[in-house]
């Protein structure tokens, strides 16, 4: 079985992603300007998983997970969450936010709680 690597994604990552991105029917329109700090999955250089964080000061928004759908229940999705945390921790961020209409169970099982938009910090909501 072939190995995926994680890594931060690179310019040339950009189409795989919008096109997962695509296929997940999550946003895509601003992927340019935040592209550096999107987390990748590959299998043969390929991307098949996706995550990406938005920094506001010392709180970020989670964004943008998505694993393409044949490679789905093998621990790629918490693997992503897992590798963007630490990129998080580096960067010095207190507290994690994410907006999510597909995929609360999943976010909950990793120990978020749900909230309302409104007790988010301002620079945060304004994203």
């Amino acid at each position: 079985m072939e190995e995926i690597e994680y890594s931060m994604a690179v310019p040339s990552d950009k189409d795989d992603i919008i096109l997962l991105l695509s296929q997940s029917k999550l946003p895509f329109d601003d992927i340019s300007s935040h592209l550096p700090n999107f987390m990748v999955a590959k299998l043969k250089g390929k991307v098949i998983g996706v995550i990406g964080l938005e920094y506001c000061g010392d709180v970020s928004l989670g964004r943008s997970l998505a694993v393409a759908s044949a490679f789905r229940r093998r621990g790629i999705a918490k693997e992503l969450y897992r590798q963007i945390l630490v990129q998080a921790q580096i960067k010095g961020i207190k507290e994690l936010y994410l907006l999510t209409t597909t995929a609360a169970d999943f976010f909950t099982g990793l120990g978020f709680r749900k909230t309302v938009r409104e007790s988010a910090p301002e620079a945060m909501r304004a994203t």
